[in-house]
This record gives C-alpha cells, sequence and structure tokens, in this order.
C-alpha cells in the first residue's frame, strides 16, 4: 500500500502518512484510478454542501478551484507547460527545452483560461440527474488516461521522474486500473459511463500520438495534459452519450 500513498502525495495535497520519500518515488501508474475515485468523492460531497449554500454559479466555480487546491495545480501546470511547447520551435530537442522553462508563456496563458471556461461551462451544462456519477467518473477517467498514457507511450527523457513512473508501469497493472475505472463508470454511469471511458481511451491515444509526433515521446507535463483535456471531455460526452442535453434535439 505504501506505492498507492506515495502516488496520492505525489498527485494530491491530501495526507499519506504511508508513503514513501519522495526524491527518487517508485510507485505504479495503476493507482492513479484509484486516486481518481477518492478525488471524485471529495467533490460529490463538496458539491452537495456547496449546492446548501452557494448559487449553482458559485457552487461549480468553487468545485473547480477545490479540484486545482486539491491536487496543488499540478496537471494544470503541465497543461501550460505543453501549450507552451507544442506550437514553438522546430525540433522535439528544443520543444522539451521549453516544457522545462518554469516561466508561463501566452500560449500557456490562453490554453488554461480556454480549459477552465470549458470546464466551468460543461459543469453548469451538466444534468442534474448525471451530476452525480460525472463528477464521481472525471477524476477517475482522468487519472486512467495518465495510466493509459504512460504505459502505452515511450517517455521522451533521458532521466525524470516520468521515466520513473514509465519503468514502474506495467501492461497488467493498466488492465487491473481498467477494470477498477469501468467498474466505477458503470456503476456510476452505467452505458453513458462506458461510452465515456471507450472516449477517454481514444482521446488519449489521440494526444499521446500527436506528443510522440512533437516531443520524440511524452513527459510528466504531458501526461498532466492529458487529464486535463480528458477531465472536460468527460464533463461533455457523458450528458451526450445519456441521451443528449435536454431541450436540444
Amino acid at each position: 500500500m505504501s506505492g498507492f500513498f506515495t502516488a496520492l502525495q505525489f498527485l494530491t495535497v491530501l495526507p499519506a502518512p504511508l508513503a514513501r520519500p519522495m526524491e527518487r518515488p517508485k510507485f505504479s501508474a495503476a493507482y492513479f484510478p484509484l486516486i481518481g475515485l477518492l478525488l471524485g468523492a471529495v467533490l460529490v460531497g463538496l458539491d452537495w454542501l456547496f449546492a446548501r449554500f452557494l448559487p449553482s454559479s458559485l457552487a461549480n466555480g468553487a468545485l473547480i478551484v477545490a479540484l486545482i487546491i486539491l491536487t496543488g495545480g499540478l496537471h494544470l501546470d503541465g497543461f501550460m507547460d505543453t501549450c507552451d511547447a507544442l506550437p514553438g520551435a522546430q525540433v522535439p530537442a528544443r520543444r522539451l527545452e521549453i516544457l522545462r522553462d518554469v516561466r508561463v508563456g501566452s500560449y500557456g496563458i490562453l490554453g488554461v483560461l480556454c480549459l477552465i471556461m470549458a470546464k466551468y461551462l460543461a459543469l453548469s451544462e451538466l444534468p442534474a440527474s448525471l451530476r452525480f456519477g460525472a463528477l464521481l467518473a472525471m477524476p477517475v477517467l482522468g487519472r486512467w488516461s495518465m495510466a493509459l498514457a504512460i504505459t502505452a507511450f515511450t517517455y521522451a527523457r533521458a532521466s525524470g521522474l516520468g521515466k520513473d513512473m514509465k519503468e514502474s508501469s506495467t501492461w497488467l497493472g493498466l488492465a487491473l486500473a481498467t477494470v477498477l475505472t469501468l467498474a466505477v463508470v458503470a456503476l456510476s454511469l452505467w452505458i453513458a459511463g462506458i461510452l465515456a471511458l471507450v472516449g477517454a481511451g481514444i482521446l488519449t491515444i489521440l494526444m499521446g500520438w500527436r506528443f510522440t509526433r512533437r516531443l520524440s515521446g511524452l513527459t510528466g507535463d504531458t501526461y498532466g495534459a492529458i487529464n486535463e483535456v480528458v477531465e472536460v471531455a468527460v464533463l461533455v460526452m457523458v450528458p451526450l452519450a445519456a441521451g443528449g442535453y435536454p431541450g436540444l434535439l
């Protein structure tokens, strides 16, 4: 279980008393969906609480802020760095250098503004009947997508934290993570959840292929970018898979 707590410490700001030292952590990405389930449960609880005291618009904004706080902004940071790196430069080596740059450029700022706006709008249009299941499934599918990307695609650098995760992750671990993810989305959303899982998998493969083309592999930043994009996509896909948005043909 220490691997789970190490992953929890890495992916969230939640207490992880049994975590291994973080200097060179060795933990499998197979734990990621389980951590996503924990985050989803927290979001469901917060959503119930916010609904008691806040109008829906403020409650949706508060949920987004809460998720950023719970994850320490880790995935958003990766998304911004990825937005800066992919459009610029002409060769993968230079794009990898841009990914390492701690400064945020204009593409990163514009990208994160669009992402947060999209997530807010998707939450605002989420039908009440699907809200519980979507809030639970969103972080699970986002982190399962990271596990899929880590296992399926090469790592772009010779060393690094992402390289350690890549070496610790196996296809068997991914299979176990997929079984857990499938159980969560099927129980919470039934057919819509299963379709969202398929959609998340396709989106992850497409993004991983594109990142590999531009960077000669994936990095920790691109893992975070995949998580963020999949989370937004899940919020959009679930209502569509469940029959469409109310009031629309």
